[in-house]
């Protein structure tokens, strides 16, 4: 008769084994909890002293590094307790004399798997447990943790369990799979990166074949594959919040890994009856699973071959080649650990030739784009709305996206914050953009043609790239990039009219929801040198409304027609960020408002004021050929001629694509422009002017020009550009 206590006698006897790794966990999670926790006390008291920042941001930097579920310590002894404890726990399935000694005792397998899989749980849950309560008492004591956030915090330690059970789960299925320690660690290291690694290389192949690829994977089911890809999901979520509360989005990953854990719990516990006792000591347990294993490992470990030989030389050859020798190389690796014989490389084809023939269909797929991936275009009845993203105008832009980061250029804001219901004129330029790649992606695949990767213009157009990124009824978003020739009047007649919506001006430009708080001052460059004007509040709110109504009453057209005259930084102080310039506008001759609010503070409303009082000039040149040229000049006059033939880069580049005089530039020259030691540019310069000559000498002795480079068009623009 078996004794009722004999299941707590199984814990109790096989505690006794684990006591090296009892010890280990706990000294671990000290280490990772508690001992992390003081020493990010002592930096975080070093910035409340010295005013770096503020208490709300330390109770968040606190929840995120050491009590959310995405604090990376925790998770670096999450995974490797889980294959310890796993392993350690399971290692009589590796030797023949212990499963026949297991198998003797009067006890159902499933009994002895339940007790050794309890203890493997405990030995981590109960040290963890009691180190995180620990380091939430810590923080109460400095003011990091509330009460409030307590509830927060029991959750992120059950969400840390339930990510230890999955991966738990996971190492003991590599254990139960195997014979062989050994190969149960490669096992349990394949079981744990095989999410990512198919998730990167999907990302990889899209980049090397998709012209219209954005690199927004976020909802792809391939983020499930793994623990480790379960994980990073959560660690995300949790990292997304700009608060301590614990993350919505969260659920979904946190459940996933709970009903995974339970099946394979199930899963393992069935496996374990039927698991052969004289599979100690093999490769692999079960005789039937081993084709499968070794082709998904041969693919995915040729595919990944293939792009490391295709980054060598960028050709398609290359990948090729490169995933044949992968598939040769990790089929022999391969057979040699599952028979611990070398001989065994040249044996089974089969599965090698199966592997090749799913290799071979991965890549038809992304030559040839069956379903359409590289030209997606959206039925109009399922978008709910649009952000698009263009690198047409507005570039160097500053702006304030919702989580109060500070993001340079438009595109991001765009994506976020934009919102077109209206798809009349969005739709054509999709769809133009879309059959631009069908025409090309082929070319682009197998000559590696870099131009069509990048907006361009060239006698062919004047071709821009424009993100679509389509939220479809039901919250799915997706997203491509479209190549548009702005040089057909269609499309530029349709660009515009979204241009001028209210939608798309609101989703472009963050200064339109600026708030007075946000900046207490105003700052900019001209000829006699940089400037700060502090702001009180009615005028930081009269400048906002003057700047605002500027903006949404400028037309595509005036932006055509017309260049910056100077550009002006809204200085604030934000604790979190290391640059205080918080929002950037442009100066155009329309903005009729905001040059009444500047002249009213006598604030310079042109680069040029100051001119008179330029005493020297000095221009440097970083040459193609090793030669840095050097220009100076205290003449008046020939400082009037430079200054009446330059044009500052940054002002020209916010409408450079489109600007009716584009035609006009020339050969591009780095150089550097200092005047009077007040002030610096990067400029442009008309070599076709009556320059001085030895000016011209230098930019020719430079770049290894002759008179006919300085006079490639009717006004012959050379660029200096800030090096």
């Amino acid at each position: 008769m078996i004794s009722k206590r004999l299941f707590a006698d199984i814990c109790s006897e096989n505690r006794k084994r684990r006591l090296w790794p009892t010890a280990l966990s706990i000294t671990g999670c000290f280490f990772a909890q508690i001992v992390f926790a003081f020493m990010l006390l002592g930096v975080y008291e070093d910035r409340l002293r010295e005013g770096r920042t503020v208490i709300e941001d330390i109770r968040l930097e606190y929840f995120h590094n050491v009590l959310g579920a995405g604090s990376i310590t925790v998770l670096l002894i999450v995974f490797g307790f889980a294959l310890i404890n796993a392993l350690q726990g399971f290692n009589y399935l590796f030797d023949g004399r212990m499963s026949d000694i297991y198998g003797a005792l009067p006890v159902k397998r499933e009994k002895l798997f339940d007790a050794f899989w309890l203890n493997g749980f405990v030995i981590f849950a109960i040290p963890y447990l009691i180190c995180h309560i620990f380091t939430i008492i810590l923080g109460m004591t400095r003011g990091y943790v509330t009460m409030e956030s307590l509830p927060t915090c029991a959750l992120s330690a059950l969400t840390i369990l339930i990510i230890y059970m999955l991966a738990y789960m996971t190492c003991i299925l590599a254990a139960v799979l195997t014979g062989h320690l050994v190969v149960a660690v490669l096992a349990a290291g394949v079981f744990m990166m095989i999410g990512p690694a198919i998730n990167y290389g999907i990302a990889f192949y899209k980049m090397v074949f998709f012209m219209s690829y954005v690199g927004d994977d976020s909802s792809s089911l391939s983020n499930y594959l793994s623990p480790l890809s379960v994980a990073t999901r959560i660690a995300i979520e949790y990292f997304s919040e700009d608060s301590v509360t614990y993350p919505v989005k969260a659920i979904y990953p946190v459940g996933f890994a709970l009903v995974v854990s339970i099946i394979l719990f199930v899963l393992c516990r069935s496996l374990i009856k039927i698991r052969p006792s004289e599979s100690a000591g093999k490769a692999i347990s079960f005789a039937a699973i081993k084709p499968f294993i070794k082709c998904v490992i041969t693919v995915v470990a040729a595919m990944y071959s293939g792009l490391v030989f295709f980054t060598i030389n960028d050709r398609i050859g290359g990948l090729i080649f490169g995933v044949i020798a992968g598939l040769i190389l990790t089929h022999a690796v391969m057979e040699t650990i599952f028979e611990f014989d070398f001989k065994a490389s040249f044996r089974h084809f089969g599965s090698l030739f199966l592997s090749s023939a799913i290799a071979c269909g991965i890549l038809l797929f992304f030559i040839f784009d069956p379903l359409h991936f590289d030209t997606y275009l959206p039925r109009a009845d399922r978008v709910e709305s649009l952000a698009l993203s263009d690198n047409v105008a507005y570039e160097a832009m500053n702006s304030i996206i919702p989580d109060d980061e500070i993001v340079y250029g438009p595109s991001a804001y765009q994506s976020r914050n934009m919102k077109l219901t209206d798809m009349t004129y969005a739709d054509p330029l999709a769809t133009e953009g879309a059959k631009y790649v069908q025409a090309h992606r082929l070319e682009r695949i197998f000559d590696r043609n870099h131009s069509y990767d990048y907006g361009y213009e060239d006698e062919n157009g004047n071709y821009v790239n424009m993100t679509f990124r389509w939220t479809l009824k039901g919250g799915k978003t997706v997203s491509r990039i479209y190549y548009v020739n702005l040089d057909d009047a269609e499309a530029l007649s349709n660009f515009s009219k979204i241009f001028d919506s209210r939608e798309y001006k609101e989703g472009t430009f963050g200064i339109l929801k600026a708030n007075a708080s946000d900046f207490n001052s105003i700052s900019w460059q001209d000829l006699s040198g940089n400037h700060t004007v502090s702001l009180d509040e009615a005028e930081r709110k009269e400048l906002i409304a003057a700047i605002s109504q500027d903006i949404m009453d400028q037309t595509f057209e005036e932006l055509m027609n017309e260049k910056a005259v100077n550009s002006y930084e809204l200085i604030g102080d934000w604790g979190r960020t290391h640059n205080n310039i918080v929002y950037n506008f442009f100066l155009f001759p329309s903005f009729d408002r905001t040059m009444e609010f500047l002249s009213k503070k006598e604030i310079g409303t042109s680069w040029k004021v100051g001119e008179d009082k330029v005493n020297k000039l000095e221009l440097s040149l970083y040459g193609d050929n090793d030669y840095y040229g050097y220009w100076e000049s205290v003449n008046s006059e020939e400082i009037q001629t430079v200054l009446d033939n330059i044009s500052i880069t940054d002002l020209d580049y916010v409408n450079s694509r489109i600007r009716t005089d584009r035609d006009d530039a020339g050969v591009n020259v780095d150089g550097y422009l200092t005047i009077s030691n007040k002030a610096d540019f990067s400029v442009q310069i008309n070599t076709t002017a009556d320059l001085p000559e030895d000016l011209l000498k230098e930019i020719k002795r430079s770049y290894d020009l002759d008179d006919s480079d300085l006079s490639l068009s009717d006004a012959g623009w050379v660029t200096m550009v800030k090096n």
